[in-house]
């Protein structure tokens, strides 16, 4: 039986994984990511890891949420299983804005990457 193999935030280029890229995962393993957000005035954010087909349109985790008062942070935080050939995607946004991720990691089980598309 395969065992966990070791966190990265990195490709199989070894480039940082990054919001809104596309990518195949080896083996099986788990995919994680948190937002940060400190926002002043009315603003929603939308944070969510896609797994499926390429491109990935399946929300395995979502996270909404409406900011309305003055210098209100928020850190939403998601981790999903992905099988062997799926393809993921992390996207997050506030407003219309695209936002930086505070992490991005891929765990796999056993030895292998992840490969951006």
């Amino acid at each position: 039986m395969a065992a966990f193999g070791d966190w990265t935030n990195r490709d199989s280029d070894n480039n940082l994984l990054v919001r809104d890229a596309v990518y195949k995962a080896n083996c099986d393993g788990f995919v994680g990511a948190t937002g940060t957000a400190t926002v002043s005035g009315d603003w929603t954010i939308e944070f969510s890891i896609l797994v499926g087909a390429n491109p990935p349109t399946t929300a395995r985790y979502y996270f909404s949420h409406r900011l309305s008062e003055s210098n209100r942070s928020i850190a939403p935080t998601g981790i999903v299983p992905v099988r062997k050939d799926e393809y993921f995607k992390v996207t997050y946004y506030y407003g219309a804005t695209l936002y930086p991720l505070a992490a991005y990691w891929w765990i796999p089980i056993g030895d292998c990457e992840c490969v951006k598309q």
